[in-house]
């Protein structure tokens, strides 16, 4: 172990080196260690951050292990919140790995040549995929919920397409050397593409909406675009982002105006303000959720 921990901070070192620009992990290196351990095969930390939150950090795991990994959603009483920087690295008897809904962040290198993962499901709690987070996995399919923020972690897979939910709003070269990719769909506009060509190929087909970032970087990369129309016709009213609009997403738009009203700053994301935004104004309004919730009430009762 002590070895592979070795490895490990080589490989962030070294990734660090190759990613100028990129963001530093998003794991509190200034956060309190109160307690480490290992638990059915998990090596783990407890850490304490600034405000006093404790979050658990998965560090190691044996390189020898073979068969499914499901990663525990607490220990000791403590939410797991991280996938740690090299954690699974050459891991390569893994045939797969199941998230909980408490892991916000895979880390640097966390599976870094763990070559056999197959099917990747990212559940909606996961905000960051990191530098070489599934490096040379080969991953055969790869899928996200929403509330996934950024990516910059998915070199030398296997997966034919990609579709990035609203959520995602920044993506740094995660597909290089993809060479099984056909089709990568983003489905914020407004997402900021950090991509050249080595970092997407030439044959990638590109879904977006019209005038989004994606269709620039089609054409930037001479890559072909195909459109998926005008977004609000797509998600207007759909605060959530699930498909539907029902009275929640008016609880959401009012939400958002109550907080800007009495704090002056709101509870949602500036994908999800487009969306609640009903009449289009440029600003979320108690008559946006009434709007959202007329337009709910009608087609619940086809009138």
């Amino acid at each position: 172990m002590k070895i592979k921990r070795v490895i490990s901070v080589a490989l962030s070192l070294c990734i660090a080196g190759a990613s100028a620009g990129s963001t530093a992990s998003a794991i509190g290196n200034t956060d309190d260690v109160i307690s480490t351990g290992t638990i059915n095969e998990f090596s783990y930390e407890i850490r304490s951050d600034e405000n006093g939150e404790r979050y658990a950090v998965i560090s190691d795991f044996p390189d020898a292990y073979e068969g499914e990994v499901v990663i525990p959603s607490y220990i000791e009483e403590t939410p797991v919140k991280i996938i740690g920087p090299g954690a699974f690295n050459y891991c390569e008897g893994i045939t797969s790995v199941t998230f909980p809904d408490t892991i916000e962040t895979i880390g640097w290198g966390a599976f870094y040549q763990a070559h056999f993962l197959g099917q990747v499901h990212i559940p909606s709690s996961v905000r960051t995929i990191e530098p070489n987070a599934f490096y040379e996995c080969y991953i055969s399919k790869l899928t996200f919920d929403y509330g996934l923020q950024s990516i910059a972690g998915l070199d030398y897979n296997s997966f034919a397409e990609a579709v990035l939910p609203p959520s995602v709003t920044y993506v740094e070269n995660a597909f290089y050397r993809c060479g099984f990719l056909e089709k990568l769909t983003v489905l914020n506009p407004d997402c900021q593409l950090e991509m050249s060509s080595w970092s997407l190929y030439s044959n990638v087909v590109i879904y977006g909406y019209e005038g989004s970032t994606a269709q620039a970087l089609a054409q930037e990369l001479g890559n072909q675009f195909v459109s998926l129309g005008d977004f609000y016709a797509d998600w207007l009213g759909d605060v959530n982002f699930d498909g539907r609009i029902t009275p929640t997403d008016s609880a959401l738009a009012l939400s958002e105006y109550a907080s800007v009203a009495t704090t002056g700053s709101g509870v949602l994301t500036d994908i999800e303000k487009k969306t609640a935004d009903y009449n289009r104004d440029g600003s979320v309004t108690p008559t946006d959720g009434a709007q959202i919730l007329a337009f709910y009430a009608e087609s619940a009762t086809g009138i």
